[in-house]
């Protein structure tokens, strides 16, 4: 627990110092981590769809509208294809609003799945890894140190 204290600690203090940064760091020479923040929805867990619709999809994308409206840097991942049909089909001007800002790259649709992948978890990351340009394993932070080796392993950056 103690590594992964520190391991939190280094990346909040490299996070920090990249968006205090005013000019592009040249990346082949400067080593440079982005943190981007995600949010991790299970659409039925203890819960209903309806629960995940009314509350915890608006709940989501209204407080992430006010992330990006204040910070002119911050980028956001969201997963699950499911959850982007729920925002079209029950919340199609937040839904809008969410494209806007795809299309300006501030909010990435990440992942290939249509929930959150609680069941084999090891295998269906690795076939995300080998078909996406982004490598994401949300929420399992248990499972942090073999993420981590199994990019570098596969030659992924």
């Amino acid at each position: 627990m103690r590594a992964f204290t520190k391991l939190v600690a280094v990346l909040l203090a490299s996070s920090l110092a990249v968006s205090a940064q005013t000019t592009q760091p040249d990346l082949t020479k400067e080593p440079t981590l982005y943190v981007v923040a995600y949010s991790h929805l299970d659409t039925q867990w203890r819960w209903e769809y309806p629960r995940s619709i009314n509350d915890y999809i608006p709940k989501t994308m209204h407080e992430n509208f006010a992330l990006l409206d204040k910070y002119p840097n911050y980028i956001f991942n969201f997963s699950g294809a499911n959850r982007y049909r729920m925002m079209k089909e029950y919340w199609p001007g937040d839904f809008a609003r969410v494209q806007q800002y795809v299309a300006n790259g501030r909010w990435f649709p990440a992942g290939s799945s249509m929930e959150e992948g609680d069941v084999n978890v090891l295998r269906s990351s690795i076939a995300e890894m080998r078909s996406s340009t982004i490598s994401l394993m949300p929420d399992e932070l248990e499972m942090l140190c073999w993420l981590i080796m199994s990019i570098v392993s596969m030659g992924r950056k």
